[in-house]
């Protein structure tokens, strides 16, 4: 324990920087879905045209939307992406993380996962 007189300059400036990151997502997601969100918001888009194929009359622009995300997916090695990222869990020994909540995660474990 300190005891004694401490000294600070007038002009000194006292910083703070948090070791927690700033997460912009939703307290339920899992850490599983914020490493896979861009493989996870492609899969969405996909959907939500296959749902807007259903009913609409315009096809060839769907279809042209379709490929681009189909291709989109395709780039990022979307066709395994689910093995692709337990792989990479399981090589930083973050499996354990996987269906814990980011919100949950410690600053450091934060770290490790946002790479």
């Amino acid at each position: 324990m300190f005891e004694g007189k401490l000294e600070i300059d007038p002009t000194c400036k006292i910083g703070y920087v948090s070791q927690f990151s700033q997460v912009d997502k939703p307290e339920e997601t899992t850490v599983f879905d914020y490493i896979g969100e861009a493989y996870i918001q492609i899969q969405d888009e996909t959907a939500s045209i296959y749902a807007e194929m259903e009913t609409t009359s315009d096809m060839d622009s769907l279809l042209e939307k379709l490929q681009l995300a189909l291709d989109a997916f395709a780039s990022i090695g979307g066709d395994d992406f689910e093995s692709s990222m337990n792989k990479k869990l399981n090589l930083a020994n973050l499996m354990k993380l996987k269906d814990v909540k980011v919100s949950d995660l410690s600053g450091g474990e934060f770290k490790l996962i946002d790479g």
